[in-house]
Formats: C-alpha cells, sequence, structure tokens
C-alpha cells in the first residue's frame, strides 16, 4: 500500500511538471525557429528588440505580429488590421488593449516609448534639453559641484544650480525669472525645482517642456513618470511573473520605487501606512513596522519615533502617564505637551513639566487678575494682580533675576511687560519662549532683534504684541475675520476656508474639486473615491478592505492596491479577497479529486 501512495505522489509531481512546462512554452519567446510562432518570421524581419529579446515585426503566411508571436491575422482581426501589398504580414492598427509598435501589436509599450490613447499607437518619447553640461555655456557653468549627473538624449544637463538658480529646460536661469514655471526648492534642495507647472514637467529636480525618453508626461502631477518596463504590467516593475496575463505577481519594481505586500511599486512606503523602505539584497521593499504604538522606523525597523501618547523607551514605545498628550517618560510631570484645552506647568530644567488645568483669576503674589490669552484651547495670563510681576510663559513671575532676563529692566507696569529682551517674543502683556508651550504653538521664531515674531505658526498673526488666532482652516489672516491663505485640507472662500471634501487631502477652486487624495482613496476625475468603491460609472471598481491605492494606468479596471487590511492578510490587487478565496477552494477540490481518483483507480486495480 505504501509503495502506491508513494507512485501516486511521483505521478502527482509528474503530472505537475508537465502542466508547468506546458505553461512554459506558452510565453513567448525571442525569434526562436523552435517556437511555432515565431518560425513563421519573415527573412530578416526579426530586428525588434524589447527588453533585451528580440521580435518579429512581419509574418508570413497569413500571420501577424500579436505580443512578439507570429499568429492567423483571422483569429485577431478584433485586436489588429492586417496590412496589404507590401505591408501584408503586419499589422496597420490595433484596437483596445493593444498598441501599434514597428507593424505589431502590443498590450504593453516598450521602454522609451509612451502610450497613445487616441491611436493607440507606442510613440516614442522625445528627448528634453537644449544643451548639454558646458562651462562655455554662461546657463551651464552655474551648475552645482557634481551635479552634472542627468542624461537626456545621449547628453549630460544639470540636476542643481547655484546663485539663486533653477534647471529650466537643461539650463540653469534665474530661479526670480521662472516662477511661473518652477517652484524653487529651499534648504538642501536650494537650487532645484520641486515642482512645475504646465506646461513644463518635473524631472530629476529640472522643469521640462518635453520628458526625456524612457519617462512619460503625468498631467496632473505635472512630472515625467517612468514608463513601465514592456516586459510587465504592473507600473513601475522591473521583473514580474506570468507576465502580461491576469495573475501577473511583480517581484521586483525599478530602482526608485518599492514593493509593496500587494506585489504593486509605489514610490513611497509611507503612503501605504505604518510601512517603512527597506533594501535586502538589491530589491527595496515596503514592509511593515512591528514595534507596538511605534510612529515611522528606520530601514531596519527599528522605531524612530512613538504615537502620541507613548515615549521611546530603549527599542520599544512605552505609555505616557495619562495626563500628558506627549512625554519623555511615564510619570504625570515627563509631559512635554499636553492634550487641547490643558496647559503646560514646566518644572525644573524647562523641558518637560504636568498638564492641568490653565489660567484662573486670584489675589496676590503669582495671581493672575486676567486671564485673555487662549492658545490650543487652554487659557493663560495677560494680566498680573501684582503690579510688579509679569506673565512669562503664560504664568506671572516677580522681577527676580530669572524673570528679569525675559522683560527689559523698568518694562514691568500694572502687571504686564511692554518690552521683551531680545529673542523673547512679546504677547498678550507677558514674555514667551519660542522653545516652549505656549509660546512655540504661535511662533516658530522669534526675531532676533526685538521682541516679535519673525515665523508666525499656521493659523496665528501678531499685531504690535496682541495674539490674532485666524479662523478654522486658514493658515495666513490679517484678522481673525479675513484670511490670506488656507491651509493644506481647505480652499480659500471669499475671506474664509471650506474643508475639502471626504477623501480629498488638498483640493482648488472649490472642496469637491480635488488635487491629491488622501490614503484610503483614490482620484477619478476631479473626485476622490474609496479604495473599496467603485466609480459612479462603473469605469474603475473598488478592492475590497483595501486600505491604500491608486487608480489604473488607463482610468479602466480595478484600482492598484497596494496594501489590504484583512485579518492580516494580503493579497495582489485586480483580485479580490472573495476572488482569492473562491479560486484556492477550486484549486483545492480539483487536486482533492484528482488525489482521489488515482487512489481508487490504483486500488481497484490492486483488488484485480
Amino acid at each position: 500500500m505504501f509503495d502506491k501512495l508513494i507512485f501516486v505522489s511521483l505521478a502527482l509531481q509528474m503530472a505537475w511538471a508537465s502542466q508547468t512546462e506546458s505553461r512554459a512554452k506558452t510565453d513567448p519567446a525571442s525569434c526562436d525557429p523552435q517556437n511555432p510562432n515565431q518560425a513563421s518570421c519573415d527573412t530578416g524581419k526579426c530586428d525588434v528588440t524589447i527588453g533585451g529579446k528580440t521580435y518579429c515585426s512581419k509574418c508570413t503566411g497569413d500571420k501577424v505580429p500579436i505580443d512578439g508571436e507570429c499568429k492567423a491575422k483571422n483569429g485577431e482581426a478584433d485586436k489588429c488590421t492586417a496590412g496589404t501589398g507590401d505591408k501584408a504580414g503586419t499589422c496597420t492598427a490595433c484596437t483596445n488593449p493593444y498598441y501599434l509598435y514597428k507593424g505589431g501589436c502590443y498590450t504593453a509599450c516598450p521602454q522609451g516609448t509612451q502610450k497613445n490613447e487616441s491611436k493607440h499607437t507606442c510613440d516614442e518619447v522625445a528627448p528634453a534639453g537644449p544643451a548639454s553640461c558646458d562651462p562655455q555655456n554662461p546657463n551651464q557653468a552655474s551648475c552645482d559641484t557634481g551635479k552634472c549627473d542627468v542624461t537626456i538624449g545621449g547628453k549630460t544637463y544639470c540636476s542643481k544650480c547655484t546663485g539663486d538658480k533653477v534647471p529650466i529646460d537643461g539650463e540653469c536661469k534665474a530661479k526670480n525669472g521662472e516662477a511661473d514655471k518652477c517652484t524653487a526648492g529651499t534648504g538642501d534642495k536650494a537650487g532645484t525645482c520641486t515642482a512645475c507647472t504646465n506646461p513644463y514637467y518635473l524631472y530629476k529636480g529640472g522643469c521640462y517642456t518635453a520628458c526625456p525618453q524612457g519617462t512619460q508626461k503625468n498631467e496632473s502631477k505635472h512630472t515625467c513618470d517612468e514608463v513601465a518596463p514592456a516586459g510587465c504590467n504592473t507600473p513601475n516593475c522591473k521583473a514580474c511573473d506570468n507576465p502580461k496575463t491576469d495573475n501577473e505577481v511583480c517581484t521586483d519594481c525599478d530602482g526608485s520605487t518599492y514593493l509593496t505586500p500587494t506585489s504593486q511599486c509605489i514610490d513611497s512606503c509611507a503612503k501605504v501606512g505604518n510601512y517603512y523602505g527597506a533594501t535586502e539584497g538589491a530589491k527595496k521593499l515596503c514592509k511593515e513596522c512591528t514595534v507596538a504604538n511605534c510612529k515611522t522606523c528606520d530601514g531596519q525597523g527599528r522605531c524612530q519615533t512613538c504615537n502620541d501618547g507613548f515615549y521611546k523607551n530603549g527599542d520599544a514605545c512605552s505609555p505616557c502617564h495619562e495626563s500628558c498628550k506627549t512625554c519623555s517618560a511615564g510619570t504625570a510631570s515627563d509631559c512635554t505637551e499636553c492634550p487641547t484645552g490643558k496647559a503646560l506647568r514646566y518644572g525644573e530644567g524647562g523641558t518637560k513639566g504636568t498638564c492641568g488645568a490653565g489660567c484662573a483669576t486670584g489675589t496676590g503674589a503669582g495671581a493672575c487678575k486676567t486671564c485673555g490669552l487662549t492658545i490650543d484651547g487652554a487659557s493663560y495670563c495677560s494680566e498680573c494682580a501684582t503690579a510688579t510681576e509679569y506673565p512669562q510663559n503664560g504664568i506671572c513671575t516677580s522681577t527676580t533675576a530669572r524673570a528679569a532676563a525675559t522683560c527689559k529692566a523698568g518694562s514691568v507696569a500694572n502687571g504686564i511687560c511692554s518690552l521683551c529682551t531680545n529673542g523673547f517674543l512679546r504677547m498678550n502683556g507677558g514674555c514667551y519662549e519660542t522653545t516652549k508651550f505656549p509660546g512655540k504653538s504661535v511662533c516658530e521664531e522669534a526675531a532676533s532683534a526685538g521682541d516679535t515674531c519673525q515665523t508666525p505658526a499656521d493659523g496665528y498673526k501678531l499685531n504690535n504684541g496682541a495674539l490674532i488666532t485666524c479662523s478654522a482652516g486658514c493658515k495666513t489672516c490679517t484678522s481673525n475675520t479675513v484670511c490670506t491663505a488656507c491651509m493644506e485640507g481647505y480652499v480659500k472662500t471669499s475671506d474664509s476656508c471650506a474643508k475639502c471634501a471626504t477623501g480629498c487631502a488638498t483640493c482648488t477652486g472649490s472642496a469637491s474639486n480635488c488635487d491629491i487624495c488622501s490614503t484610503g482613496y483614490y482620484k477619478y476625475k476631479n473626485a476622490c473615491v474609496s479604495c473599496t468603491a467603485n466609480t459612479a460609472d462603473g469605469t474603475i471598481t473598488g478592492v475590497a478592505n483595501c486600505a491604500s491605492c491608486a487608480p489604473p494606468s488607463n482610468n479602466q479596471g480595478s484600482v492598484l492596491c497596494y496594501l489590504i487590511k484583512d485579518s492580516g492578510s494580503t493579497n495582489k490587487s485586480g483580485l479580490s479577497t472573495g476572488a482569492i478565496a473562491g479560486i484556492s477552494v477550486a484549486v483545492i477540490v480539483v487536486v482533492g479529486g484528482l488525489v482521489g481518483f488515482l487512489c481508487w483507480w490504483f486500488m481497484c486495480r490492486g483488488k484485480a
């Protein structure tokens, strides 16, 4: 009996190997006379190179090139318009989802071309830039050291300029004169463009009117995006299993993107959620940050920052005291930030303290007469009960040596300070440090000379020492009723700001005109649709339990799902969890039936 079971096992393995070999033989191969679909190639016409392999551009015997193989033209009439006369054996036009390239119809365009959706052709991508990095060219001589490193069309261009210049069409030009084309970077991105406006497209720090070979224009972001390699349909995928089929699974992404748990390629793992970018061998992967209550992990999976309410304790995140929003350790006196409506009272050292109720009026030393300042829902003193005291960081303090350092001598009267020491912020009768709360909530940096705010925080304005809180969603304002610019996620409507529509991270013109979608949503026309939902017209279908996604490249079919949240399991986008479960059950039934049949057969034969 045992030897029969072994034989059954061997028979199954042989059947599986045979099936695998059969599948392998259906894959398109480079021009190969042993492949019947390649042997029909016309003499000297095995001359199309895609992904390092050679394919046929003209067939014989009433055949035409379809995805690199010669197939009977009558059976491919729905894909290829067959040529006649000297064009016999080629396609002269292709229909959706095929694109014409050098006499053949392909489902994916080869590298160096881009899809023309109106003509259904693979068009060559035009190289950009007027001149290579040349010190004799004054607009090229401004290139930063070692930054003549962008190659387009065999020429080299600058990716970062010096002297308040930015790269425009391959040349360094004064950024002030190019503000309508290029959003100039600051800090370590100075000398580059961080965004471009129509008709320019961002590519490696510069703005170009034409995207270089191997990229295609992204009209919504105005960037030059890498063209998906011809071998795989998954965007930005350079290696995959079962290419150009419904079962395609990306196994490796191009150098600029990371492989997600659902075998998609993405430029930032942060878009997937609590994931980080890691490198394993030559592959770049998105891996889950598994440290409990961790906000961000480094490339080795170690926690860098903890979620609010937790502090970094070695390699773990431990809970703060319940009274703290953020903390440096676990006791009530270790708070570094308080919940809305609570005020932080610093202890010795001035880096942490306790969270409690805001200002209360009273009499005597250290008491407040008027609680006239409100920040983040907490009240602070604006006038002290004792004439010789003044609010320091919102708390009444006498003119001791410690306190005198923040208010200039002779400037304390009637419980307020009229002139603070240089580098401190004068606000509503008191002096504040911008490195501590509540001062840091309203001002990012105080002026080095004087007691004003050099860089106000979003949502606040200081007018001659008086705090103005802008209206909801307002970034900068002239008064609490007149807004001049809105925060991200809001759009300006007259003098106020309206919140963008649900799922919309940024919008322009109106709340429903979305530019960028929040995680968990994809963009369709001007709206943001949940990754789990279909579009109203049914053009795009959502994926059940999908937590992060992008629309399909041609805006038809299933979303590209980056992450599935379903009891910890993940699967490939385009197939719902139910579909995969159904397929799995079907496979089990078929295999189980086959095993049962073989066992019955051999047992019956044995009895015979």
